[in-house]
């Protein structure tokens, strides 16, 4: 069986996109062909005049990487926490903020697989998606994305 590789870092290998530094996104894609992340905040923790420093940070960080490619939640996550070194609480609270459609990060981030050309099969793709030690996806995330850039 393959390795399972999130497809950030097939991302990061195969097409060179620049992540967050020093509070400042870097993109490889157009302003019109970046991604839009669902702004409807309706059930955001609270307004962003009123964050703390370190959550306005975390919200920044989160949307940059959230233009530059796909991101399951619990990827996210783990990502804001492991190497930009944010409290869970703040990584938690920034992804509440922002509210992605979750469904259309993994479409995204299928699409990736796909593009790189790496003849893979639907199992596989579901399988990468949803691992834990892959992209972190929940099964039903996975399927949706496969069925929208595999149809049957």
């Amino acid at each position: 069986m393959k390795q399972k590789i999130p497809a950030i870092v097939l991302v990061s290998a195969i097409i060179g996109i620049s992540f967050l530094f020093a509070g400042v996104a870097i993109t490889t894609l157009p302003a019109n062909e970046r991604h839009s992340i669902s702004m409807d905040n309706t059930n955001a923790p609270r307004p962003e005049d009123s964050m703390t420093p370190s959550q306005q940070e975390a919200v920044k960080s989160a949307r940059g990487y959230l233009d530059a490619t796909g991101f399951s939640k619990r990827y996210l996550t783990n990502w804001l926490v492991s190497y930009e070194k944010f409290s869970r609480e703040d990584a938690e609270y920034a992804i509440a903020y922002l509210n992605p459609n979750w469904n259309e990060e993994a479409v995204r981030t299928a699409q990736t697989y796909i593009d790189a050309d790496t003849g893979i099969t639907r199992e596989y793709l579901l399988d990468q998606l949803a691992h834990k030690d892959g992209d972190g996806y929940t099964k039903s995330q996975a399927t949706y994305a496969v069925d929208k850039v595999m149809p049957r």
